[in-house]
C-alpha cells in the first residue's frame, strides 16, 4: 500500500508539473504575440524601406517614399495591433462566424450572406482602377507579409478559439467599408415588423405620437438661402412610410461643426468631429499619421483599410456624421410570379453542429428576404415575397476608393470631385481649409421613388444639400434635420431630436470669439436637453417618501449636467425610467417590455401637453394627470436606487451606475473572459447630451453602450496643434499597456496632439521606431 501511495503522489506531482508547464507555455505564447515596435524587420513584397514610429500614445507615424509604400506600412501596423479585429469583422460580414463560434452565430451568418456584401466586394475588387487596386494590394501585402514574418505569433483570441487568420485580400478591404456602411444605413425595411406590431396595439395616430416626427421648430443644418437645387425631380421624390425606429435600437449620435475665422480668436476656421458608434474593445478607429514626400495625412483609419477616413492632410480638414437617409426599402411581389435573376444554395459551416443549407434568391430589384431569418419577411402575406432594395450591393459602389482622393484634396472643388463616387452611407461632411474657407456637403446615393414606392432614380449630385462659405460662418450637424423644409427631395423622416444640435448652436453663438478650449468644452458638454426640457413640467410632483422629497429638492437646484460624481443625474434617469412605465405601460400591455426604451422627445411632448392623454392610466377609473403619476414614480425610483446603492443619497453617483461599456467580441458573452477583454469606465452624459452616452432599460444599471468613438478638433491656423482622442487604446492585445490606456483620458475629456512636424531623425524621446526593410 505504501508503494501504491508513493506512485499516486508521483502521478499527482507529474500532473501538477505538466499543468504548470502547459500554463507557462500558454502564457509565453500570449506574451510572444505582443507586437515588435522597435528595431528592424525584413518583409517580403516591400519595394522601399519605411518607418513606423509610435508615439507615447502608440499612434504610428508612418514615413514612406510613396503612397503605396505608406499603405503597405499601415497594413503592417494594423496587423500588429488589430489583427483579431480585422479577422472578426471580415468573418462576420462574410457570414463565417459559426465556423469559429458555433450554432449561436448561424443567424448572423445567414443574414450576412443574404445581404450579399461579400459577393459585392469580391466583384468590385475585380473592377477597381489599376491605381486603386495597386494601393489596396500594397496594404494587403503589408498585412500578409507581417503574418508571414519570422517571430509572428497569433494574438490571444486566435489561440483561445483555436483558429488562424487567413491572408488579407483587396476584396476584404472593400468589405470593411461595406461593414461600416451596413452599421450606418437606415430605412423602413428593418423597421417594418416592429412598427406594424406597435401600430396593431396603439393604432396609427398614437403610434405617430409615440414615435414623434422632427419638431417644427427644431434646428435645421441649412437654411433656404444656403441650398441651391434644380427641383426638376421633386414630383417623383415621395416620402416612405417609415418614421423613427420603433425599438429605439438605433441610438442617434455623431456631431460635427465648423466655424469660419469670423468666429475664432485666430481668424482661421476651427472644425470639430465626434462620430458616435457602438462601444467596443478594441475601438472602432485606429489613429495614424502617414507621411510621404507629397505630404502628411493625420487622423482616424479603419483597421482593414489603408485610408485616413476622418482627419486632415495639412491643407484641408474634414469630418463626418451620418445623415440617416432612408435607403433600405421592402418591395412586395407575388411569390408565384417572382422573376428571379439567380438562385443559389450556400452551406454555413457550424463548429460543433451540423452544416446549415441556405437558399439565396435574387430579383432585379434585390435579394428576397427569407422568413426564417428576417422579421420583415414574416409580416408579409404567405403568398408574397419581401425583396430588399438598397445600394449596399450596387455594382458601382466605389465608396471605398473615395478616401484616398479626399486625403489628397487641396480645395473645396477637389473634395466635391472626390465625393462623386460616394454611394453609401450618405454622410454629412464638414470642410475647412487653411485658406480660410469652410463648407458642407451631404454626398451619397439618395433614392427617388415613384408613386408605388419603387426606386426611379437618385437625387442628382448637384442637388444634394451643400453650402460653401455660408454668410453666418458656421454649419452644425448632430443628426438633426439637414435641409430646410422647402427642400424638394425626401431624405428621411428619422432625424434625431434636436437636443444636441440646439445645444451646440447655442454654445457656438454665445457673444465671444472661439478657440480650441471652447470646442473641447462643447464636445464634452454634458447638459441633458432631456432634463432641462422635462423637469420644469414636473415641479408640482408630490412624492411622499423622505428620499423622494429630498430628491425633488435636489433636482430643483440642478443645472441638468450629467456629471459622473453627482447623484442628481442618477435620480433623474431612474425617475424617467419609472415615469415612462407609468405613462405607457397601460397602453402597450404585454408589448411594453419590448418597447420600453428612453424616449426623450416623446416624454417631453407628453409632459408639455403636446401629446395629451398618455398620463391617464386606463386600468383605473380615475383620470390621472402627469402630476398625479410623477410623484409615485419618483418614490419608486428612489426606492430602487436605495436598494442598489444604499439609503444615503450622498453616496449615489451617476458614474457608478453609468459606466461606458466597451464590449469585446466575441468574449463579452463569457462573464470570465468579459472581465479580461472588455473595458468599463465611469462616463458622464446621456442620450441627449453633446457628449452622448446612450443607455437602455434592459439592465439594472445604466451602462452606456454607444457614444463618441473619436473626438477631433482641427485648427486651421496650425493643423499641428489639432487635438485628438479615441477609446479604448491603440492596441488590440489585452496584455499591451496600450490596450485600454486611453479609456480614462477619453472619459475625462482629455485630448492629445498628433503632430506632423517631425521625422524619424528628430522624433520625440518617447517614441519607438520600427524600420521595415525589403527582404533580400
Amino acid at each position: 500500500m505504501a508503494a501504491l501511495g508513493r506512485w499516486i503522489r508521483r502521478i499527482i506531482l507529474i500532473a501538477i508539473a505538466l499543468v504548470i508547464v502547459a500554463a507557462g507555455w500558454f502564457v509565453w505564447r500570449l506574451y510572444a504575440s505582443l507586437p515588435m515596435t522597435e528595431g528592424e524587420i525584413a518583409l517580403e513584397g516591400l519595394s522601399e524601406p519605411a518607418y513606423i514610429v509610435r508615439d507615447a500614445n502608440a499612434v504610428p507615424h508612418i514615413f514612406a517614399s510613396d503612397a503605396n509604400v505608406a499603405a503597405y506600412a499601415l497594413g503592417v501596423a494594423h496587423a500588429q495591433d488589430r489583427l483579431w479585429q480585422m479577422h472578426f469583422t471580415r468573418a462576420a460580414v462574410r457570414g463565417q462566424l459559426a465556423a469559429m463560434l458555433g450554432p449561436d452565430a448561424v443567424a448572423n451568418d445567414a443574414r450576412m450572406r443574404i445581404y450579399g456584401l461579400a459577393a459585392a466586394s469580391d466583384d468590385l475588387a475585380a473592377r477597381l482602377s489599376e491605381d486603386d487596386r495597386a494601393y489596396f494590394q500594397a496594404y494587403a501585402d503589408g498585412v500578409n507579409a507581417f503574418m508571414a514574418s519570422d517571430g509572428f505569433s497569433r494574438p490571444p483570441e486566435f489561440l483561445l478559439l483555436q483558429t488562424r487568420p487567413q491572408p488579407w485580400t483587396v476584396a476584404d478591404t472593400i468589405l470593411i467599408y461595406k461593414a461600416i456602411a451596413l452599421d450606418l444605413v437606415t430605412g423602413d425595411a428593418m423597421r417594418a415588423a416592429p412598427r406594424a406590431r406597435l401600430t396593431s396595439v396603439l393604432g396609427q395616430a398614437r403610434t405617430r405620437a409615440f414615435l414623434p416626427p422632427y419638431p417644427e421648430d427644431g434646428v435645421r443644418a441649412l437654411s433656404e438661402d444656403e441650398v441651391n437645387y434644380s427641383g426638376e425631380a421633386a414630383d417623383t421624390a415621395i416620402e416612405v412610410e417609415a418614421g423613427r425606429d420603433p425599438m429605439g435600437e438605433e441610438p442617434e449620435g455623431s456631431n460635427n461643426w465648423v466655424v469660419s475665422g469670423q468666429h475664432t480668436t485666430s481668424g482661421s476656421p476651427l472644425l470639430a468631429n465626434d462620430p458616435h458608434l457602438g462601444h467596443r474593445t478594441p475601438g472602432v478607429w485606429y489613429l495614424a499619421r502617414m507621411t510621404t514626400p507629397q505630404g502628411s495625412q493625420v487622423g482616424a483609419t479603419l483597421p482593414g483599410a489603408p485610408n485616413i477616413v476622418l482627419g486632415h492632410n495639412g491643407r484641408i480638414a474634414w469630418g463626418f456624421t451620418n445623415t440617416g437617409t432612408d435607403v433600405m426599402d421592402l418591395v412586395t411581389a407575388e411569390e408565384a410570379g417572382l422573376d428571379l435573376v439567380s438562385e443559389d444554395t450556400e452551406t454555413i459551416r457550424v463548429k460543433g453542429g451540423e452544416p446549415v443549407e441556405l437558399k439565396i434568391r435574387k430579383t432585379a430589384d434585390g435579394v428576397v428576404l427569407p422568413r426564417d431569418w428576417f422579421d420583415a419577411a414574416q409580416i408579409q402575406p404567405l403568398d408574397t415575397a419581401a425583396i430588399l432594395v438598397s445600394p449596399l450591393d450596387d455594382p458601382d459602389d466605389f465608396t471605398s476608393t473615395v478616401g484616398r482622393r479626399i486625403s489628397s484634396a487641396e480645395s473645396w472643388d477637389d473634395l466635391n470631385a472626390a465625393l462623386r463616387n460616394f454611394v453609401v452611407p450618405m454622410q454629412n461632411i464638414v470642410f475647412a481649409d487653411t485658406a480660410g474657407n469652410i463648407g458642407f456637403i451631404t454626398p451619397g446615393r439618395a433614392p427617388l421613388r415613384g408613386e408605388s414606392g419603387a426606386w426611379t432614380g437618385q437625387i442628382p449630385f448637384e442637388d444634394l444639400p451643400r453650402t460653401y462659405n455660408p454668410e453666418d460662418g458656421m454649419v452644425v450637424t448632430a443628426n438633426n434635420q439637414i435641409p430646410p423644409d422647402g427642400y424638394p427631395y425626401f431624405l428621411t423622416e428619422s432625424w434625431s431630436p434636436p437636443f444636441r444640435a440646439a445645444r451646440i448652436t447655442d454654445l457656438l453663438t454665445a457673444d465671444r470669439r472661439l478657440d480650441k478650449a471652447d470646442f473641447r468644452a462643447i464636445q464634452t458638454d454634458v447638459v441633458s436637453g432631456w432634463a432641462t426640457d422635462a423637469l420644469p413640467h414636473l415641479w408640482e410632483a408630490r412624492p411622499e417618501s423622505a428620499n423622494g422629497q429630498e430628491s425633488l429638492r435636489r433636482l430643483r437646484g440642478w443645472n441638468g449636467e450629467m456629471r459622473r460624481g453627482w447623484p442628481e443625474p442618477l435620480i433623474f434617469a431612474e425617475w424617467m425610467k419609472e415615469l415612462s412605465r407609468a405613462i405607457y405601460e397601460d397602453d402597450l400591455g404585454e408589448a411594453f417590455i419590448v418597447y420600453h426604451r428612453p424616449r426623450e422627445q416623446f416624454i417631453v411632448n407628453v409632459l408639455s401637453g403636446e401629446a395629451p392623454g398618455w398620463c391617464d392610466d386606463s386600468r383605473t377609473e380615475l383620470r390621472e394627470s402627469c402630476t398625479d403619476i410623477a410623484g409615485p414614480a419618483l418614490d419608486r425610483a428612489v426606492a430602487v436606487l436605495a436598494e442598489q446603492y444604499g439609503p444615503d443619497l450622498e453616496n449615489w453617483s451617476w458614474g457608478e451606475a453609468h459606466p461606458a461599456y466597451f464590449a469585446h467580441y466575441p468574449f463579452a458573452a463569457s462573464s470570465f473572459l468579459d472581465r479580461i477583454f472588455s473595458t468599463r469606465v465611469p462616463a458622464p452624459g446621456d442620450g441627449t447630451t453633446v457628449n452622448v452616452a446612450h443607455y437602455s432599460y434592459s439592465r439594472e444599471d445604466f451602462r452606456a453602450f454607444h457614444g463618441a468613438s473619436y473626438r477631433a478638433i482641427y485648427d486651421l491656423a496650425d493643423l499641428n496643434e489639432s487635438q485628438f482622442i479615441s477609446p479604448v487604446g491603440q492596441s488590440g492585445h489585452f496584455l499591451s499597456k496600450h490596450y485600454r490606456d486611453l479609456a480614462e483620458p477619453w472619459a475625462d475629456g482629455e485630448y492629445f496632439e498628433i503632430r506632423y512636424d517631425w521625422t524619424p531623425q528628430n522624433a520625440p524621446e518617447s517614441t519607438e521606431t520600427l524600420v521595415l526593410r525589403p527582404a533580400r
